[in-house]
């Protein structure tokens, strides 16, 4: 039986509507409850599994004694260390993931997503069904090395999908309330630099 879990990953197929997700991950919370189980989200620092139960230890020098440990480290995301101005964009502009909340935001509007890995795709999948255009802009020449051939096939079907290869994002333009306004991006090989609105 589980005493006790670090904090519990779901992982869900993106082809469920948002509403059974939802309730889907609410079922599996309760049910891991149910079983015993304690969710805790804090970051723990140590772990010792020579010996049951496993012992997990956390900043605050608390420790907790548990026969399963999941953990969850979610997402690290590279930034660009060019872009001098990324972080005053974020949450204004600049996201990290794509959710029903992004897509509700993004509705009619043209979107930008850096990076051909598998969660680029997921969330050219999810935001295509409200929005206007999406642009994908990759470094590379394709997304064959970086994606799922399933979320490859999905995106090359859509056609309000844009894949734009050797590209990448060179300049942030925004407001004096720090809301982005605009963004340029180049074409490595063309060196041809566009700007794109955001409404």
């Amino acid at each position: 039986m589980v005493r006790q879990a670090l904090p519990l990953e779901l992982k869900i197929s993106w082809d469920f509507s948002w509403n059974i997700r939802s309730e889907l991950a609410a079922r599996a919370y309760n049910q891991a409850e149910k079983f015993g189980a304690e969710m805790l989200i804090t970051k723990g620092i140590r772990h010792y599994c020579n010996r049951k139960p496993y012992i997990v230890k956390f900043e605050n020098g608390s420790e907790i004694p548990a026969h399963t440990i999941v953990i969850a480290t979610g997402a690290d995301y590279r930034r660009s260390q060019q872009l001098k101005n990324l972080t005053r964009f974020g949450g204004a502009g600049i996201y990290y993931g794509a959710t029903f909340i992004e897509a509700q935001y993004c509705t009619g509007e043209e979107v930008i997503v850096v990076g051909g890995g598998n969660s680029s795709g997921q969330s050219a999948v999810i935001l295509t069904k409200t929005t206007k255009r999406f642009n994908i802009l990759i470094r590379s020449a394709c997304l064959a090395k970086s994606m799922s051939r399933f979320l490859i096939r999905r995106i090359e079907e859509t056609p309000n999908i844009l894949l734009r290869p050797y590209t990448e994002i060179v300049e942030l333009k925004g407001d004096n309330h720090h809301h982005l306004q605009s963004v340029r991006w180049q074409n490595s090989k063309t060196s041809n630099i566009e700007e794109h609105n955001i409404d």
